[in-house]
């Protein structure tokens, strides 16, 4: 009789393979089995929790049903940015109240220790604050952590912060020449228009060609949400003024409160609701195929690859449809 020789070297990557983590719903299978869902009912109701659900529920749910299987078999440890997206996603929770239940959840101790949740804090080379990592039940593996650490510092060194900001200055520079309404400088002063003092750059300067109104544009292109008293926010404001512009918010979530108060204080947002980043990198690889590989640590967040040149109106995703209407429709 012949024994097997035990298998050396790394333990087996337990985040191979996740594709539900990138997909939109995957969290309603934990849902479907609690509330007693039938399939025919979950695909015809909108991706949610029954209305009411606590956020911290929401959150024991997604790190319950975070295994292999995608129904808790080994509950894998998630980062914030998972939790964040999928509650988003999913349950239409905005971030405020995702951060307010993981501190209670973190805070509080449970009757079972099978529901506890668990921070770490995982320092990452390239980012300045360590990344938040939860898990349920127990604390993560080393073998776990240190996969996390892997795709973190490999979303840190792909996805270059200017790279995206650029990828997004030229998409809403190229959205205003479609529309044909506005005067522009050219696109490769995306970032630095300044004003005559040479201070306060705006990442775009518009002008409407039939009144001579101006809009003053900063564009972000950030994962977190932007809230009503964002930095971010107030410097776009101030800004704009020093243009003698109408000020314009660009970013790709930001809060119905910001909203509302931008809306108050005569700025115009503009809710992109996903990131861009460029179709290709400079060294020829395709973002999609490392998006898809960093699904474990982005949750189902959307993003739009952007080719060079703007796509043609066949080629054109609903999206970009919808940004196209949105131009159009602008009341300066």
């Amino acid at each position: 009789m012949t024994t097997r020789r035990k298998k050396s070297g790394r333990p087996a990557n337990p985040y191979k393979s996740q594709a539900f983590f990138g997909e939109a719903g995957w969290s309603n299978h934990y849902f479907q089995h609690l509330y007693g869902n039938d399939e025919h009912d979950l695909a015809a109701a909108p991706p949610h929790a029954p209305p009411g659900t606590p956020v911290e529920t929401l959150i024991q749910g997604l790190l319950i049903q975070a295994g292999p299987t995608g129904r808790g078999s080994t509950a894998l440890p998630l980062p914030r940015t998972v939790i964040e997206a999928t509650l988003n996603v999913d349950h239409y929770t905005e971030p405020q109240a995702v951060t307010n239940a993981l501190k209670r959840l973190c805070s509080r101790k449970e009757r079972s220790p099978l529901l506890q949740v668990y921070l770490t804090q995982l320092p990452i080379v390239g980012q300045v604050k360590p990344s938040d990592i939860y898990s349920i039940g127990r604390l993560p593996y080393e073998s776990e952590l240190e996969t996390l650490r892997e795709l973190l510092e490999q979303r840190v060194r792909d996805f270059d912060p200017r790279v995206k900001g650029k990828c997004a200055e030229h998409y809403v520079w190229s959205l205003l020449r479609q529309s044909g309404r506005f005067g522009l400088h050219h696109k490769a002063e995306c970032g630095e228009v300044r004003d005559a003092s040479g201070k306060n750059k705006l990442d775009v300067l518009a002008t409407e060609k039939t009144t001579g109104k101006q809009l003053g544009i900063s564009v972000k292109n950030e994962r977190q949400w932007f809230h009503s008293g964002s930095r971010s926010i107030k410097d776009a404001y101030a800004k704009a003024l020093a243009h003698n512009a109408r000020p314009m918010f660009v970013a790709p979530h930001i809060t119905e409160d910001a909203k509302r108060r931008c809306d108050r204080d005569g700025i115009i947002t503009f809710e992109l609701r996903r990131q861009l980043l460029p179709a290709e990198l400079t060294d020829e690889r395709h973002t999609r195929v490392i998006v898809e590989k960093l699904r474990p640590i982005l949750g189902p967040q959307r993003f739009e690859h952007i080719p060079k040149q703007f796509p043609r109106p066949a080629e054109r995703s609903e999206d970009v449809r919808r940004d196209i209407e949105f131009i159009e429709g602008l009341k300066i």
